[in-house]
């Protein structure tokens, strides 16, 4: 079978815990023929999506973990599936893509994850439809509320942006500490951006 891989450069991948390169390395022991390209990379043409799109090999060795062949332009429906692998933030490039990925006939391609799935659940809001499963959790740029909410839950909470992942830009803040009218002001840029702040659970140490 030949699969699109549509994700970030591969350049930047951990061949320790990337989980797509553990895909990438499984299709191929399988005999599969992988293919990648980055979002910037589809493109339209009249009814159909197409993918600027390169074959890989790949191998569980960091820095010479690759190996791609030459770029070319095929229909995307000629993969039997694309995997949307692209990590976040949900941001207008990453939108957009998710819009001409769901213009694929899937009767033809099977896409993973639906690009409307990716939509409406690739963020960190989509966990609050479930708070039997998460700590107490606050949504909120103002940072004086965010705070009266770290005193409700023990003095301590996590901040973290809506978007991004792999614990980038993640702080831990308590109200008198020097740092945390700073972090707040950044992560909230100055009050305008909404953050989730959730309770610290001392547990979370552990992993």
């Amino acid at each position: 079978m030949n699969f699109l891989f549509v994700m970030d450069p591969l350049e930047r991948v951990d061949v320790t815990k990337d989980t797509t390169f553990v895909f990438l390395a499984e299709a191929e022991r399988r005999g599969h023929a992988n293919f990648v390209c980055d979002t910037h990379h589809l493109m339209l043409d009249g009814p159909r999506v197409h993918a600027a799109c390169a074959p890989v090999t790949v191998r569980p060795v960091q820095g010479d973990h690759f190996t791609l062949g030459e770029r070319t332009l095929r229909e995307a429906e000629s993969f039997d599936a694309v995997f949307m692998r692209k990590d976040p933030p949900f941001d207008i490039d990453f939108f957009f893509a998710t819009h001409l990925l769901s213009l694929i006939d899937e009767r033809r391609t099977f896409v993973f994850n639906r690009a409307s799935g990716l939509r409406e659940a690739t963020e960190k809001l989509f966990i609050l439809r479930f708070p039997e499963l998460i700590p107490e959790t606050f949504v909120s740029a103002d940072a004086e509320q965010i705070l009266a909410f770290a005193d409700r839950v023990g003095g301590e909470a996590v901040v973290k942006p809506l978007e991004g992942c792999g614990g980038m830009g993640i702080f831990r803040i308590r109200r008198g500490d020097l740092n945390t009218p700073s972090i707040l002001e950044s992560v909230t840029r100055e009050g305008r951006r909404p953050v989730m702040a959730q309770r610290y659970l001392p547990e979370s140490r552990q992993g």
